[in-house]
């Protein structure tokens, strides 16, 4: 199971954190590599409606084109 918070996206106003969009895509590619069970992703964190869809899909196409 994988938590799934964007709200580490860094114009999202909340917290300290700085990560761009295409991070979540390498981090994706990084549990599909090391993960070699399937996964269930919940969907947590992410408030800044501007960016929101584009972190999520930024994260979940690795999992689409494996």
């Amino acid at each position: 199971m994988v938590s799934l918070g964007v709200d580490t996206f860094e114009k999202e106003g909340l917290g300290n954190f700085n990560l761009s969009s295409g991070i979540y895509s390498a981090l994706s590619e990084y549990l599909i590599g090391e993960l070699k069970v399937p996964v269930l992703i919940i969907m947590e964190g992410g408030y800044n409606t501007q960016y929101l869809a584009a972190n999520v899909n930024s994260f979940l196409r690795p999992f689409i084109i494996q």
